[in-house]
């Protein structure tokens, strides 16, 4: 059974379903603005001010986030672009327009999950069609304008001077062009293995 189960999981499926989650629930976060509120539990406490005979006379709590994805991406935009200058309007705006990408991109990866690679004859129909799918338009450029994005939210990262985004861009970016060249070989692959099934049918029906 677990050969089997082994056999019908494709990795690059897998991979589409990463970027999918990632592309949809990134851009949904846009959206959702959550907001800090005092946890005022023992365990958020940070420290306490005590007088001379050790009684607590001040307690700092702990900030949790509160609501969907926790983060308010409005006010750390905001606040980011505010840094050179740049009115809030335009910082908005940049943020919405990276979220309606970003659920496109999503949605890009999830459809490519139901693709199907058509039969010899069909694709070279479908080529000359030029269609998105059958050519992989669509994956190709799913893969690259997910590069753009990370390009570009690194450029700001450094405008912005926040190197811990900057890493972690930066190591996104890595991951989607392995994905990408993982992407190319699997490709590679399968067309290998297409032309030698053909040739091994051609033989069984001459013989």
């Amino acid at each position: 059974m677990l050969i089997k189960i082994d056999r019908r999981l494709d990795f690059i499926v897998i991979l589409y379903l990463f970027l999918t989650i990632f592309w949809l629930l990134n851009g949904l976060d846009k959206f959702f603005n959550g907001e800090d509120i005092v946890n005022m539990a023992d365990y958020a406490q940070k420290y306490a001010i005590v007088d001379t005979n050790g009684t607590v006379v001040y307690e700092v709590q702990g900030m949790n986030p509160d609501g969907w994805f926790g983060v308010n991406r409005n006010a750390q935009t905001i606040g980011y672009f505010e840094r050179l200058g740049m009115p809030a309007s335009w910082a908005l705006g940049s943020l919405y327009g990276i979220a309606v990408i970003e659920v496109l991109l999503g949605l890009a990866f999830f459809s490519i999950l139901f693709y199907k690679p058509l039969p010899a004859k069909a694709m070279e129909q479908a080529l000359e069609e030029n269609r998105l799918f059958a050519t992989q338009t669509i994956h190709r450029l799913a893969f690259k304008v997910s590069c753009l994005i990370f390009v570009s939210f690194i450029t700001m990262d450094i405008l912005f001077g926040d190197r811990t985004e900057l890493w972690e861009h930066g190591t996104f970016l890595i991951l989607t062009a392995m994905t990408y060249r993982f992407y190319i070989d699997h490709e590679q692959i399968e067309a290998v293995e297409e032309e030698q099934l053909a040739v091994g049918k051609e033989v069984a029906d001459a013989t």
